[in-house]
């Protein structure tokens, strides 16, 4: 153990002289807050820190543990219960020192962009997949491995930290505001070490030594290849004249984009795609394709689908704006848990990548039409809350906000398991259909009363179901693909069945708590949402 974190301590030396800290701690900006626009590749793993602390890192208590695994893992939670707290002191920044304002995140669709959604930011999403991915394993629930994995994550946020900081006297300076995020506050909960004595009589066996040390390399170049994005993204910021501009731009390109493709689809130059990702029929996995049919019925017939058939006039668009809403999140960050949760990890240990490859590509640009509905119902102008509220209620609301946050990381546990088992990847995306299906299905009919009351408004296109207008834009082929869009034809081990309907409750769970809470948005905490009624009818045309 003393010589895996010994390689750690050389390898944390070497990434101390890295680009991106030396361009933290220049004084070449005008606008000293500039030297933190390097954290908007992190920005939504600074707000999800605290579920990655809890739904990650935490152990739970065991009995029959060893006194030595013990005293790791309380150390571990010891240092997890203080890490978590660190978003909230992110958002305090924030909020000071205006950074919604310097980054262009004033209003809830660009914040949805920069959390979840900018191609742009991408290479960085995927860096925090690989990162979930280790640390879901089963080489990480070795308490010793884990330690490993914390103390790297607590090396990393010294030196990120310890960079911020010298530029924290600046700031204070130019804005009278001291920052507590990004300034010696936060930095003296970054030591660069998660305890003191309790790895020190930890010894491994010749090939626990290995493990230890390729994780620790793999950490290192995680952290190598972050800070290499982040520190390319803040040169590209300065040349487009800050990141606002530079976010803003890609994100009215896309936007035009389905516009475009949704001027084609209703003139029916863009035809629907004939395939489907869900067998017909059953086959050789049959008892599979009727959980998901059970699970689908049971989302079917949930009290909200009869709430949205009775809805009439402004009682339809409350419940789509309330819908909108609620399902931000999760809509926005299944661009992430497609495009990279699913991906299947080489060498594949079965038949199906490039079915995999084709529907987790396909689907990740769906999101993007959700925020033209976005704009069609008027939900920047509506949402009374300033960016950090807003970030506040989406994280840690504890009715609203951190369930679903849960659901969401709960979704990526499972998907990230079996990183290299398209069969696996497969069922996860066909997990989140059930639901989507299902929500799909009842929404419709408030979407068709939304276009009769308001004819001269552009349709509703992700809220009706109409998702196939960027899919050209991952996949060329997507009308005619080039393999099976099922895997359910294939042969399922014992385990793989286990883990799959293991997989298929968890999101079912979880999924039925959003409509849940959806139900209580339109019912019984009705007051609290009023706001997505006021003046509709100046709002949109009609």
């Amino acid at each position: 153990m003393q010589e895996a974190l010994g390689h750690l301590d050389a390898l944390s030396r070497e990434l101390e002289g890295h680009a991106l800290y030396r361009w933290i701690g220049d004084s070449h900006l005008r606008d000293t807050r500039r030297h933190y626009d390097c954290f908007i590749p992190l920005f939504g793993f600074v707000m999800s820190f605290p579920f990655y602390n809890e739904r990650y890192l935490a152990f739970r208590k065991n009995e029959k543990e060893s006194e030595q695994d013990a005293k790791l893992k309380d150390t571990i939670n010891g240092h997890v219960l203080e890490d978590r707290t660190h978003a909230r002191l992110f958002l305090a920044d924030f909020r000071r020192l205006e950074l919604d304002e310097l980054w262009g995140t004033r209003r809830g669709s660009s914040l949805m962009w920069a959390l979840w959604l900018s191609p742009m930011l991408d290479p960085g999403r995927a860096v925090e997949s690989q990162r979930i991915q280790e640390i879901v394993g089963h080489e990480a629930a070795v308490p010793a491995y884990r330690y490993l994995h914390v103390e790297q994550l607590e090396q990393d946020g010294h030196l990120l930290f310890s960079a911020t900081t010298s530029q924290a006297l600046q700031v204070r300076q130019q804005t009278g505001i001291t920052p507590v995020y990004f300034g010696m506050h936060h930095l003296e909960r970054e030591s660069g070490h998660v305890g003191t004595s309790e790895s020190e009589q930890v010894t491994f066996s010749p090939e626990q030594r290995e493990r230890a040390l390729r994780l620790v390399e793999r950490k290192h170049a995680l952290s190598v290849e972050m800070n290499d994005f982040m520190h390319r993204f803040v040169q590209t910021a300065e040349q487009a004249g800050g990141p606002g501009p530079m976010l803003k731009h890609e994100r009215d390109e896309r936007m035009r984009l389905v516009r475009e493709q949704l001027d084609a689809y209703q003139a029916g130059r863009l035809p629907a795609p004939t395939w489907n990702p869900r067998p017909d029929t059953f086959t050789e996995q049959g008892d599979l394709v009727a959980a998901w049919h059970r699970h689908h019925a049971d989302f079917v017939g949930h009290p909200i689908s009869a709430m949205m058939r009775e809805a009439r006039g402004k009682e339809a668009l409350f419940m789509l704006r309330c819908a909108a809403l609620l399902f931000a999140p999760r809509i926005s960050a299944l661009h992430t848990f497609y495009l990279q949760d699913c991906r299947v990890q080489e060498p594949a240990t079965g038949p199906g990548t490039p079915t995999v490859d084709f529907l987790r590509r396909t689907f990740s640009t769906e999101a993007e039409l959700f925020l033209h509905d976005w704009e069609v119902l008027d939900m920047d102008a509506l949402i009374p809350w300033a960016p950090a509220e807003l970030l506040e209620w989406w994280f840690f609301d504890k009715t609203y906000g951190r369930p679903e946050m849960e659901a969401l990381h709960e979704f990526r546990r499972e998907t990230l398991r079996a990183p290299n088992d398209p069969l696996l990847k497969y069922w996860a995306i066909l997990s989140v259909h059930f639901m989507s299906r299902a929500f799909f299905g009842n929404l419709r009919v408030l979407t068709e009363r939304f276009a009769a009351d308001h004819p001269a408004s552009p349709p509703l296109i992700y809220l009706e179901g109409t998702h196939h207008l960027l899919y050209g834009q991952q996949e060329p082929d997507w009308r005619e693909p080039p393999c099976p869009t099922s895997l359910a034809h294939l042969p399922a081990t014992y385990a793989q069945r286990r883990a799959v309907l293991r997989m298929m409750d968890a999101f079912a769970t979880y999924g039925r708590q959003q409509f849940d809470n959806l139900a209580r948005a339109l019912s019984t905490d009705r007051e609290h949402f009023a706001f997505l009624l006021d003046e509709e009818e100046a709002r949109i045309p009609s």
